[in-house]
């Protein structure tokens, strides 16, 4: 009975070492070099760190364009230049800071 027991451990333990590697990436074929499959690797995690890049600076404009949005409609802004208008109609220069 204890044989039974053992032998259906070490069987679930294969099964769960086979399923994990068919989980990983595959190793290179034949055809291909351990190099080119670096190579391919190296690419890849370029490909992914440029894409997070992309995705951070799209971000941060976004964010940029809020701020500007919010602070360019706020009452002080409003009112600053209205004070460097001087109280005529006609829009100043531009202000750079």
């Amino acid at each position: 009975m204890i044989w039974v027991i053992i032998i259906a451990s070490v069987g679930g333990l294969l099964l769960l070492a086979i399923a994990r590697a068919l989980h990983e990436d595959p190793p290179p074929s034949g055809n291909a070099s351990s190099a080119d499959y670096l190579e391919a690797m190296q690419k890849k995690q370029k490909e992914q760190n440029e894409q997070k890049e992309q995705e951070t600076l799209a971000r941060k404009r976004a964010e940029q364009r809020s701020l500007e949005d919010k602070y360019a409609n706020s009452p002080l802004t409003r009112e600053i230049i209205q004070t460097i208008r001087g109280g005529s109609n006609n829009l100043p220069e531009e202000i750079v800071v």
